[in-house]
C-alpha cells in the first residue's frame, strides 16, 4: 500500500468514527426535539379531530339556516302580499270616504228641501185654514 492509500483508509476510519460519534451526540441532543414533536403532532392530531366535529356542526348549522332562509323568503312573500291587500284597501277605503261624504251631502240637501217642504206645506195649511174661517 501506498501512502495515499493509508491516508485514505485512515480517513476513512476517522470519518467512521467521527460520523458515529456525531450521530450519537446528535440522537441525543435531538430526542428532546423528537419526543416534543410527537407530543405537537398528537396535539394536532386531536386539534384535527376537534376541527373536523365543528366543521361537521358549522354544515349542519349552514343546513338550517339554509332553511330558515327559505322560511324568510315565504314569509317575505306574504307579507308583500299582504302589503299590496292593504294598499288596494286603502284606496277602496278613500274611495268610501269620498262616496259617504257625496251621500253625506246629498241627505243634508235633501233634509234641507224636506225641511222647506215641510215649512212650506205648514204656511200652506195656515193660510187655507185662515181663509177658510171667515166663510
Amino acid at each position: 500500500m501506498n501512502n495515499e492509500q493509508l491516508l485514505s483508509a485512515i480517513s476513512n476510519i476517522l470519518d467512521q468514527k467521527l460520523d458515529q460519534k456525531l450521530d450519537q451526540k446528535f440522537d441525543e441532543k435531538l430526542e428532546p426535539v423528537y419526543h416534543r414533536l410527537d407530543d405537537l403532532d398528537a396535539k394536532f392530531v386531536s386539534t384535527n379531530v376537534r376541527l373536523d366535529d365543528l366543521d361537521a356542526k358549522l354544515v349542519s348549522t349552514n343546513i338550517r339556516l339554509d332553511d330558515a332562509d327559505a322560511n324568510f323568503c315565504s314569509i317575505h312573500n306574504r307579507l308583500d302580499r299582504i302589503d299590496s291587500e292593504v294598499s288596494a284597501l286603502r284606496v277602496n277605503q278613500r274611495e268610501m270616504r269620498k262616496d259617504l261624504k257625496e251621500i253625506n251631502s246629498k241627505v243634508s240637501e235633501t233634509y234641507l228641501i224636506a225641511l222647506e217642504a215641510w215649512g212650506t206645506s205648514t204656511e200652506n195649511r195656515n193660510r187655507l185654514e185662515k181663509s177658510k174661517l171667515p166663510m
